[in-house]
């Protein structure tokens, strides 16, 4: 396993959606008032997918009854371009610009966005809304002149702390007894690219990068936590591709952790891979 210079989740995700707002160009924005701000919306009666016109790309769970996560609930992905060190560690870059030549729309259907990183690689991200799946993908399209080292394409999806509340107070035995209950049901089931299906439950301490749990690496991941209002949430790897799981200090996976995409540089020649987001 390659050891790691992470950014904290919340650096690194005000790093790669939002990079530094007022050095870099925004994206379109939509008008209209409900969306006002965003440059791209797929919203249906399970999620609203949005694409921000700073970037930021969200996705919120929508209930049976038609109530919308919070914001402390919001799944947020950011597209990545990590540089892989001579010591084995890998840096993700900051992205300091965003285009796109498409018009800003709130019924998604397919676009790209470019944009720039420290260093000046240059990267694409391909979004789609398929039927209600969302497909995402991309790739580095130049490297930065000056750039040493071998570096990667990769889309990160943050699943937060569902019950930070809760968590918040766990002083006595009864709180705490009430909290191991909450997470009884939650667990993600895992499919690896070897075969093997991991079932992990979150309510203890789990290293979820470790060979008994990513292993070579995950084709799929089903979310299946009553915290997103009763929405299973699945993520799909497309052939030639991969999805690992990571969670800060090894601590439950209640606690928050990623699912991160990247492709097999030696099988995707043709930078075609995807993985798809589908709410159920």
């Amino acid at each position: 396993m390659f050891k790691h210079r992470f950014l904290t989740v919340a650096a690194s995700i005000l790093c790669a959606c939002a990079g530094t707002q007022s050095a870099m160009a925004e994206l379109p924005s939509l008008t209209v008032k409900e969306w006002l701000g965003r440059f791209a919306v797929s919203a249906n009666s399970k999620y609203e997918f949005t694409v921000e016109s700073t970037g930021a790309i969200k996705l919120i769970p929508v209930g049976s009854r038609k109530q919308k996560a919070p914001l402390s609930l919001y799944i947020i992905t950011s597209p990545n371009v990590v540089e892989m060190m001579p010591d084995g560690t890998q840096v993700t870059r900051q992205i300091t610009s965003l285009e796109s030549s498409d018009p800003a729309t709130e019924e998604l259907k397919k676009t790209t966005i470019r944009g720039k990183v420290t260093g000046d690689t240059n990267f694409e991200v391909n979004i789609e809304d398929r039927q209600g799946t969302i497909y995402m993908g991309g790739k580095i399209t130049q490297p930065g002149p000056a750039v040493k080292n071998p570096q990667r394409f990769t889309i990160t999806t943050n699943f937060p702390n569902l019950y930070k509340s809760q968590s918040d107070h766990l002083d006595t035995d009864q709180q705490r007894e009430a909290f191991q209950k909450i997470l009884e049901k939650d667990k993600i089931n895992l499919k690896r690219i070897d075969g093997k299906k991991v079932k992990q439950t979150f309510e203890s301490n789990v290293d979820g990068s470790s060979d008994d749990i990513t292993g070579p690496g995950i084709t799929s991941a089903e979310v299946d936590c009553e915290g997103f209002l009763g929405r299973k949430i699945t993520l799909t790897a497309a052939p030639n591709s991969s999805l690992k799981l990571a969670n800060p200090n090894n601590e439950p996976l209640w606690n928050g952790y990623t699912l991160t995409w990247s492709a097999d540089p030696e099988k995707d020649k043709g930078n075609k891979a995807q993985f798809a987001i589908e709410v159920r």
